[in-house]
């Protein structure tokens, strides 16, 4: 279990200023293609790769395939530029890979290994799920220029590639056209930063949404009837959302994070779909302990960020 616990105060305006930004949009049935063509990328840059002997080759293969989503967006210039200024590291159990309150300004690249997120114990502390291979860290420092509000830790030995936003700005070969397709791809696949700052924000647009419990494990989530036990939305984004709702204290608490949940979602057309989550943090309210807020992860980014969250089940 990971804990979080944030200090500092957000300004709203930075938040929402990155999350209503343009989007890039991805055809899921041209990703299968995505690796091969990466790899023929690879395979014709020599001056690139040809240093690199066989172990590293592997790892950087390794990289370019769990990365694929990502890449698929780049031209063959615009990955040359980006893959490039990365710089692959390892790290190992036990050890700290951005201290609390940093200001380092970087984003990880997660390859493989099971990295936690961790403050000291207090009253509102958030326990957030750890991220592992696939999952990406750091855009609100990066874009945001926010300061770390966990301990990023290593449980195992971990291997991520890592942009150092210094690094990018002393190279005037940085397409700007290369990082708004970062940006865009952090805010729907880097969403726990973002979705960490929902739970200091005040929000009056605040709304009910229905909630819907067929988890026979989870006896600490009742089923809405009527005006009792409802939650409340308190902010979107394409990449996940925060929920509250009444959770009663028991020691099955602990097991909230990674649960699947399935939300629908209403766009402004009142187009409403279905879309899969995980659980990936929680904090318990500091002004009402029955209350709860959740922080979920979509599986796939949503069409928009102009939308409403009716219902939440947790499945």
């Amino acid at each position: 279990m990971e804990d979080l616990n944030q200090d500092e105060e957000l300004e709203d305006d930075d938040l929402f200023d990155f999350m209503n930004e343009g989007e890039v949009q991805n055809d899921d049935n041209e990703e299968d293609d995505a690796f091969r063509e990466i790899l023929a990328r690879t395979q014709s840059n020599t001056d690139d790769f040809a240093s690199l002997d066989k172990l590293e080759l592997e790892n950087a293969e390794d990289h370019l395939s769990v990365w694929s989503d990502f890449y698929y967006m780049l031209d063959s210039d615009e990955f040359n530029i980006f893959y490039k200024l990365l710089e692959k590291e390892e790290y190992g159990s036990g050890e700290v890979i951005v201290e609390k309150e940093s200001d380092v300004q970087k984003l990880f690249f997660i390859d493989a290994g099971d990295v936690d997120l961790v403050t000291e114990e207090k009253a509102d502390m958030i326990h957030l799920k750890q991220l592992r291979s696939g999952n990406m860290i750091g855009s609100s420092s990066f874009f945001g220029g926010k300061k770390w509000p966990f301990l990023l830790v290593a449980q195992e030995n971990v291997a991520c590639h890592v942009l150092d936003k210094s690094k990018c700005q002393a190279d005037l070969d940085v397409a700007d056209d290369v990082l708004q397709k970062l940006k865009s791809y952090c805010k729907d696949h880097d969403v726990i930063s973002w979705l960490v700052e929902m739970l200091q924000i005040q929000t009056p647009q605040a709304y009910d949404v229905k909630i819907i419990n067929m988890n026979k494990q989870l006896d600490s989530i009742e089923n809405s009837e009527g005006n009792e036990n409802v939650g409340s939305c308190f902010g979107v984004m394409r990449g996940g959302v925060c929920i509250e709702l009444p959770v009663a204290r028991t020691s099955k608490n602990r097991d909230i994070n990674g649960l699947l949940v399935e939300a629908l979602l209403c766009d402004m057309d009142e187009k409403c779909e279905k879309i899969f989550g995980v659980i990936s943090g929680w904090q318990r309210s500091d002004q009402d302990e029955k209350m709860v807020k959740m922080l979920v992860k979509f599986y796939h980014p949503y069409r928009t960020d102009k939308y409403t969250c009716n219902k939440l089940t947790f499945l």
